[in-house]
């Protein structure tokens, strides 16, 4: 199996607390991430 194919079929599930509050900054900080990320693929 090819890395990026492993990584498209990964799956991952986390307990989700709405209680928690994320910050404006640490979704800016997760999406930013994200975009840099996909210029790779």
């Amino acid at each position: 199996m090819q890395t990026l194919e492993a990584i498209a079929k990964r799956k991952s599930t986390r307990d989700f607390d709405p209680d928690k509050i994320v910050s404006d900054e640490i979704v800016e900080i997760i999406v930013k991430a994200g975009c840099q990320a996909s210029l790779l693929y």
